[in-house]
């Protein structure tokens, strides 16, 4: 049997809940998005050790059980067993014995999936903070700032090391609709500062010149570890000799045909979408990620978080669920369907991330993964009482699980041990880590929801006129805008801390000759939005009513109006770019905030006027006539 991975004793998992056997309450590590991470100068430091800890993790040897090529390969290939932790077959996948049996241990199409990959990202990520602690004692132990002896250099850098998370990259989020990648994902180089020691990773050796300064670290251009990971093994089955299927092929590479994973030979880094010198274009790569983001991601996560089951919210093979266990409009998504739609955006046509067998090669892979844990993580701040049931009986299985097993909230998390490297370790199970605060770690948005039964609010609107303005337009929503601030669409409005987000109106105009569009002429549709993290920025309790004053004590700026609801304004602007006349009187709005006995946060629609009110459609689908008053 081959087996990966030199035994260890250390355990990443276990340095998470370290502050769990403790009688001190340890503060939660919070993983932040990327395009904060990489631009606030408060993150400096963690950044700094970010870089240089993932190079560290991917420069290791293939046989360190904490290499990146051991960690990214538990997603499938190489298709060895991880950690000593074995199968249920012959030891070779797929097993002779019963050719037609799966292997990995990967929890796709189950309700396992969004479990499975947390205790996954979490490996990594301890990796990484364990490189960055030792980092950081390279850096030198003179003062930081010139007038005062202390802290030194090496203060500051141990305790960015102690509070560094793997961050996030918010995929739904109105930058990414924008702009695409952030360049800390795309760049060839990065710049990091120097330490006073060389940073030898394997074959590479990265002398950086001793700081004699005592004001600053000198920076210097560092090979980005996010932009790709140069294989050290063959990864995947060569092609025939010459053949343009394969990546030496320049400049007549071609991706392989009838969706089968392409090779990538060792000393190639990984691609995304391809041109025909292997070369990732990232340009095609920022179209389709803003093409998924504004038409697949945005709206498809608002109507995610009508699920409130955790079948049909968890995989993507929930579509036959009945109407009573969730919101009709909810059913065409669940995480594991938006979740494929950025592995296909991000890796196109030849890009490693595109497939499975090979995706957790590409670095962007757990960044990607780290964004669905907080998506699973807020979906149960919205839903705290929804969890996993026994499920039907599996037809394969796993290289650990025998065909015919159900699976529930006890099946073992493999090969995800406690403890890296103790045999006798047993793996997590969903209920040992149901909440990401069981490990250590949370999300802003979830600070201030610790506690399953604390608040989430929502604006939503209702009863939207669809062809209002002969075409497609976006409704900006802002939350407590001073009333002498006028947002204009030369600005972005993602960049005023008030800017709460937008709702899409997908409308044909006048001149189409789609009959179905223009018989539908007085069709309304509706939307929804998160005002949490708006509330947040503009310093308003996020605890209070929606009728509570929200103008005196705790409001951050005097001139929010009274009540939440008054202090919800709107800039409307068309596909030409130009700002649109926009009354109050347009579309019914309200605030919603869940409770733990909430089930819904739009009205619950009585069960003798749900097919009457089933043709009000959704901002973000199909949408129908509206329900009269």
């Amino acid at each position: 049997m081959a087996t990966r991975g030199r035994a260890s004793q250390t355990a990443p998992h276990q340095a998470a809940n370290a502050g769990a056997a403790s009688s001190v309450p340890q503060p939660l590590r919070v993983r932040v998005e990327i395009n904060a991470f990489a631009s606030m100068p408060k993150y400096a430091h963690q950044k700094d050790l970010f870089i240089h800890a993932y190079a560290a993790v991917q420069a290791k040897p293939v046989d360190d059980i904490k290499s990146f090529y051991q960690i990214a390969g538990i997603h499938g290939l190489p298709y060895q067993s991880y950690d000593n932790v074995e199968g249920q077959g012959s030891g070779k996948w797929p097993d002779p014995k019963k050719p037609d049996r799966w292997g990995g241990y990967c929890q796709h199409g189950s309700q396992l999936f969004p479990t499975w990959h947390r205790p996954y990202v979490l490996l990594l990520e301890n990796a990484i903070r364990e490189e960055a602690a030792r980092i950081a004692q390279a850096y030198p132990d003179t003062p930081a700032d010139k007038d005062k002896p202390t802290p030194t250099v090496r203060d500051l850098y141990v305790e960015a090391a102690r509070d560094l998370s793997l961050p996030y990259w918010d995929w739904a989020s109105a930058q990414t609709a924008d702009f695409g990648l952030p360049t800390i994902m795309t760049s060839p180089t990065y710049p990091v500062s120097c330490t006073a020691q060389p940073l030898r990773h394997r074959k590479i050796m990265f002398v950086w010149l001793t700081v004699t300064s005592t004001a600053f670290t000198p920076r210097r251009r560092y090979p980005n570890p996010l932009r790709a990971y140069t294989l050290p093994e063959d990864l995947g089955s060569l092609k025939q000799t010459g053949d343009c299927f394969n990546p030496p092929a320049k400049p007549n590479y071609k991706v392989p045909l009838n969706n089968e994973h392409p090779f990538t030979p060792k000393g190639y880094p990984t691609v995304r979408h391809p041109d025909a010198n292997y070369q990732t274009q990232v340009d095609a790569v920022n179209r389709s990620v803003q093409m998924y983001a504004n038409v697949m991601w945005r709206p498809n996560l608002y109507a995610l978080l009508d699920v409130d089951k955790w079948f049909p919210f968890s995989n993507h093979t929930a579509f036959g669920e009945k109407e009573e266990h969730g919101t009709d409009y909810g059913w065409y998504t669940s995480i594991e369907v938006i979740h494929d739609g950025v592995h296909d955006a991000l890796g196109g046509s030849g890009g490693q991330i595109s497939y499975p067998d090979i995706a957790g090669f590409d670095p962007v892979f757990f960044l990607h993964h780290a964004n669905v844990d907080r998506v699973i993580a807020l979906w149960q701040a919205c839903h705290p009482h929804a969890w996993m049931e026994e499920s039907a009986p599996t037809e394969r299985g796993t290289f650990t699980e025998p065909e015919g097993i159900t699976l529930n909230s006890k099946t073992e998390l493999t090969p995800f041990r406690k403890v890296l490297g103790d045999p006798a370790s047993k793996c997590y199970t969903s209920d040992d880590e149901r909440h990401v605060a069981d490990l250590g770690y949370t999300y802003p948005e979830l600070q201030k929801y610790l506690k399953p039964d604390e608040l989430k609010a929502h604006v939503v609107l209702k009863r939207i006129p669809k062809r209002l303005f002969n075409g497609s337009y976006t409704i900006h929503v802002f939350l407590g805008l001073p009333k002498d601030v006028e947002p204009t669409p030369g600005h972005p409005p993602f960049s005023d801390p008030h800017y709460v987000g937008p709702i899409s109106i997908f409308a044909r105009g006048n001149e189409t000759r789609c009959a179905s569009c223009r018989m539908n002429d007085d069709v309304r549709v509706r939307g929804r939005l998160d005002i949490t993290n708006t509330m947040l920025k503009v310093g308003l309790d996020v605890d209070q009513e929606p009728s509570d004053d929200v103008g005196g004590q705790g409001a951050a700026d005097p001139a929010i109006e009274k009540n939440l609801k008054d202090a919800i304004s709107f800039m409307v602007i068309d596909k030409s770019g130009q700002q649109k006349p926009w009354k109050r009187d347009h579309c019914a709005y309200a605030i919603h905030k869940q409770r733990e006995d909430t089930t819904d946060l739009v009205p619950t629609v009585p069960s003798s006027k749900r097919k009457r009110a089933s043709r009000e459609g959704g901002a973000s689908g199909p949408a129908d006539k509206a329900v009269p008053k």
